[in-house]
């Protein structure tokens, strides 16, 4: 009767351990684990390229340092297929546009009420590549793929599926992420949105580069 007793011990610590170990092996347990390195990250740029149904696509390069300092680049097309280029800035919770060549405070901003959202919010889910951390955590579902290399940093790509009930274009928001195992820093999130035929990317880099924010040398202090 001993011996059973002692076999049926070892056999739920082993069962235990093999269940802690898939645990923190699994791919959910990356996501909170990239979660929680993106809530501690001070600075990093984003860029991408937003394709839409009836108009050219647009660029956006931003710069964020949290949480004082925002600069976005938006590059696009007017009506006409002109270039236009717009750039703007979040000081402080100030909103700057440059015009003619000048940096001008926004109206109604002249007091500071502007919060930078990613840093609220988080680095993920402000654009249409994916969601935040929040969402996948509590309702998705994460495949671990392949490891590739960009801009000469290795990741691993987690393929993820989040339930979209409420929404009518879509049942399920579907993307994929690739996170630097070393860091647990996103690097690039792909999607392919409805009624788009082009892959939208979105792609993170510089994290943690900076110690204070990059202001353009004709900024007003």
């Amino acid at each position: 009767m001993g011996k059973w007793v002692v076999a049926a011990v070892v056999l739920i610590v082993l069962a235990a351990g093999l269940g802690g170990w898939n645990w923190r092996n699994s791919p959910m347990r990356e996501m909170e684990r990239s979660q929680q390195a993106a809530a501690s990250a001070k600075s990093w740029h984003y860029h991408s390229v937003h394709y839409f149904p009836a108009s050219a696509p647009e660029t956006f390069d931003i710069d964020t340092f949290c949480p004082a300092f925002q600069h976005t680049i938006r590059r696009a097309t007017d009506q006409n297929g002109n270039p236009r280029v717009l750039d703007s800035i979040i000081y402080f919770a100030r909103s700057y546009g440059r015009v003619d060549r000048q940096w001008v405070l926004g109206r109604g901003n002249g007091q500071g009420s502007l919060p930078i959202f990613e840093c609220d919010k988080g680095s993920l889910g402000s654009d249409d590549n994916s969601l935040p951390y929040e969402a996948i955590i509590a309702d998705g579902s994460v495949r671990r793929g392949g490891v590739r290399s960009i801009a000469g940093e290795s990741c691993r790509d987690y393929e993820i599926a989040v339930a979209t009930p409420h929404d009518p274009s879509e049942k399920e928001f579907r993307f994929s992420m690739c996170v630097d195992e070393q860091d647990h820093l996103p690097r690039e999130t792909r999607r392919t949105a409805p009624g788009v035929s082009e892959e939208g990317v979105s792609d993170y880099s510089q994290w943690n580069a900076f110690s204070e924010p990059q202001l353009p040398a004709d900024f007003p202090r």
